[in-house]
């Protein structure tokens, strides 16, 4: 006679007591996969069990609908990769993380979608606006900086930013909680950080890029109230070019802050060229991406 032992949970930095709706529903890696999917088709991002999970995704579905249809794919085809991320790490001794499947279920979205309809359809548009679509590019010259800004529960506020050049090569990225005070530009908060960590390593940007476009436009229409803030940026900053781009664009800057709110703690990767495992799929898929437009 013996004690029944519940198993850890693989997808969690620090392990919780394995159960289906914790592994597929509230997991690290599964809050990083519905929490993404969710912001991009304005879903509740905050189920707690199998069942509500089942709830947001499938309710009021209409195969006829082909903006459903990439819902209904990215429902299933995220459970099975959470699945086999699971087995991987137990059984392969891989290391995975959200991101990974991030990739794999976008790139599945858009191969199902487009191989069982032809022409620009509007659902290979729907898949390739949550595929990528917009897609992040290399600069043309010099560095560019990625940054995005996440809020998790009570006050707390992260910051994830990425520097590549030409080539779409990491040459650091940080992921890191700040101190709350603007919930309308944290972005500035971030920005601060990366030009402070460019001007003690003798880096210099040429290009930033960020998802929230208040804080794009604030550089040519500054608010009240940040005027003195935004005239000091521009001074750090001058011909520098500052553009607005999508979410899916930014994928990489959103998955560091992100990471920032799961670890609750401060990290900055500096290998050049090797980028931190969690983020490696995606950065790759960056440069696979760029490399066809």
């Amino acid at each position: 006679m013996g004690f029944r032992i519940a198993s850890k949970c693989v997808c969690c930095v620090n392990s919780k007591c394995e159960s289906i709706d914790h592994l597929f529903v509230v997991s690290e890696t599964a809050r990083t996969v519905w929490r993404y999917f969710a912001g991009r088709f304005h879903l509740p991002s905050s189920p707690t069990t199998i069942n509500e999970l089942a709830e947001v995704w499938l309710h009021d579905i209409s195969l006829n609908n082909r903006r459903d249809v990439c819902r209904n794919i990215i429902f299933a085809t995220s459970l099975w990769e959470i699945w086999k991320q699971r087995n991987s790490i137990i059984f392969d001794n891989k290391k995975s993380n959200g991101l990974d499947i991030l990739c794999r279920v976008t790139s599945i979205l858009q191969y199902s979608v487009t191989a069982h309809m032809s022409g620009p359809t509007q659902a290979s548009r729907s898949a390739e606006a949550v595929a990528g679509g917009a897609r992040w590019r290399t600069p043309n010259y010099g560095l560019k900086l990625n940054i995005c800004a996440e809020f998790g529960d009570g006050n707390k506020m992260a910051g994830g930013g990425i520097i590549r050049d030409t080539a779409g090569t990491m040459i650091v990225a940080f992921s890191k909680l700040f101190e709350f005070r603007n919930r309308n530009y944290p972005e500035f908060e971030i920005l601060e950080y990366a030009l402070g960590w460019g001007a003690s390593n003798n880096v210099s940007i040429q290009h930033i890029e960020s998802s929230a476009k208040a804080f794009c436009l604030a550089f040519s229409r500054p608010p009240y109230g940040l005027t003195y803030k935004i005239g000091h940026a521009k001074c750090a900053i001058s011909n520098v070019v500052i553009k607005w781009i999508t979410k899916e664009a930014n994928c990489v800057a959103q998955a560091l802050a992100s990471l920032a709110l799961t670890t609750e703690g401060d990290q900055i990767f500096s290998h050049t060229g090797n980028p931190p495992e969690h983020i490696g799929a995606a950065v790759l898929n960056d440069q696979r991406a760029s490399a066809l437009t």
